[in-house]
């Protein structure tokens, strides 16, 4: 395991999450907040030296000075596999567990589908579950890459591009 504590990474994940997508105006619910869906558009900026320190100290907190190097590869092993045309990310998807299965990821995940379609804009994604894998296939994305982080999880680089 890369992390000391699965609270302490899905609490750091969350604040970065937020961070990096609440002020591009791409985050999207469901009226009853039980789906959300959190998108970066490609003219978004990247994270700059302060980030960069930024991210090696939470990572020293979150994974220990004997992990860093190791949760340092893995992240590097996984912005391999990121394509370097412009797109939209779809960052996060998320539908409470018990309203699965109804067609409310399809209905977050649709109106971007259809805004890039229209502008000729490609959507890219990093899938970390091989059960969601055949959902956004079946929305028009294909696997581009994969990567299999060691002791972690196996994570799976995908694109629909305008059309699809």
């Amino acid at each position: 395991m890369l992390f000391r504590s699965r609270d302490r990474i899905e609490a750091w994940l969350r604040r970065g999450l937020i961070r990096r997508s609440f002020p591009y105006g791409e985050t999207y619910t469901t009226s009853d907040y039980s789906g959300a869906v959190l998108w970066i558009p490609p003219d978004s900026t990247h994270d700059g030296p302060l980030d960069e320190i930024k991210l090696r100290l939470a990572l020293i907190k979150i994974a220990g000075w004997k992990r860093v190097a190791e949760v340092r590869n893995a992240m590097r092993l996984i912005d391999a596999g990121h394509q370097t045309t412009p797109s939209m990310e779809l960052r996060v998807i998320g539908v409470d567990p018990e309203s699965q299965r109804h067609g409310i990821g399809r209905a977050l995940i649709t109106p971007m589908i259809a805004r890039c379609d229209g502008d000729g804009l490609a959507i890219t994604l990093l899938c970390t579950k091989e059960r969601n894998v055949g959902f956004y296939r079946r929305l028009g994305f294909d696997v581009t890459s994969e990567v299999t982080i060691p002791d972690g999880p196996h994570l799976w680089h995908m694109r629909r591009e305008p059309g699809a």
